[in-house]
């Protein structure tokens, strides 16, 4: 719709994806299945970066994103690479709530790195990554790390990001007999961290910079949640804006006026009340109308069979019969 158009102009977001339950909502090992609902892709991005819709897509459904936690609430960041060594970033997220700790509907986006490894880019004496809740690398100035999908959880400060509570840590540690000085940087979005280690002897600036990064990758996360969030919100509130114009056309008496529902959810059941509602509302307006009319005739004319003729027109009318036949007699 005119929402999606609008990111047609956005230098970063190369594709969305929207799921939603299935009918069999819960797969055999009990968690809940989803299928794909609807499918956007930025074409003026795709010509540009010399993609296109069919690479995406596999791209996209051959990600290993974990939809039943996701519907748990849980942001999922995963990292993809194309044939021509092109990083992308998929971040998948809850859309619509089913309940206190579900959700019917998640999104994925899919944007570039570019501006991610930006931040990666001029790291100096000290290596620095953005890593995943499991040691996975889905940032790194070598793209071919990120395409061999290299895991650094042995590294005693990712050991150490991975299961601690705390937001950021300073750690020294040894790696092969060389004392180093690592440290972290928690995201605070679907378990994203900032790893970053530097020998003892160069570790003075790196403290500062890892924070000063971090705040501008959470500042990223953030603007792609933003723009899932503008996206979606006119899909949410547009039913309830037309059973507000429908309720106040009924107020001025426009009792013809209906409501289509463009969904399966709630706000399509509502819309169908008020549908039956409003159609009541005009029967018995219309039944009135009649009735009104009758007692003009009744009381503007005494003569029998004019009273007759008019009673069987309007109870024809009220039952919609074309034809019928009354009796007339007088009792002995």
């Amino acid at each position: 719709g005119a929402s999606l158009e609008a990111l047609e102009g956005d230098s970063d977001v190369i594709a969305l994806t929207v799921f939603g339950r299935t009918a069999t909502s819960v797969a055999p090992d009990g968690d809940p299945r989803f299928e794909q609902a609807q499918r956007w892709t930025n074409s003026r991005l795709l010509t540009e970066l010399n993609l296109t819709a069919e690479q995406i897509a596999q791209s996209v459904d051959s990600a290993e994103v974990p939809l039943p936690r996701v519907a748990a609430g849980i942001v999922h960041v995963s990292s993809l690479v194309l044939e021509d060594d092109q990083a992308l970033l998929l971040l998948t997220a809850p859309l619509i709530r089913d309940g206190e700790h579900s959700f019917n509907a998640l999104v994925s986006v899919l944007t570039r790195q570019d501006q991610l490894l930006e931040t990666f880019s001029d790291t100096g004496s000290y290596s620095m990554a953005l890593v995943d809740s499991e040691g996975l690398i889905l940032a790194h100035p070598d793209p071919g790390r990120v395409k061999a999908r290299e895991n650094i959880a042995y590294l005693p400060i990712v050991k150490r990001m991975i299961e601690s509570q705390v937001a950021r840590e300073f750690q020294e540690f040894s790696v092969g007999g060389e004392p180093f000085l690592g440290a972290y940087a928690k995201v605070g979005i679907g378990g994203l961290g900032v790893i970053s280690q530097v020998p003892r002897s160069q570790a003075f600036a790196a403290g500062t910079t890892l924070i000063r990064r971090s705040v501008l990758i959470a500042l990223f996360v953030l603007s792609v949640s933003i723009m899932i969030a503008y996206v979606f919100i006119e899909t949410m509130v547009s039913p309830i804006r037309k059973l507000n114009d429908a309720a106040k056309g009924i107020a001025r008496g426009n009792f013809k006026v209906r409501v289509k529902p463009d969904s399966q959810d709630e706000i399509a059941q509502l819309a169908g009340s008020f549908n039956t509602m409003s159609m009541e509302i005009e029967r018995k307006v219309q039944n009135l109308s009649r009735i009104n009319e009758s007692s003009k005739v009744i009381s503007s004319t005494l003569e029998p069979r004019k009273l007759l003729e008019f009673s069987l027109e309007t109870l024809a009318e009220l039952l919609k019969a074309k034809r019928g036949i009354a009796w007339l007699w007088e009792p002995a």
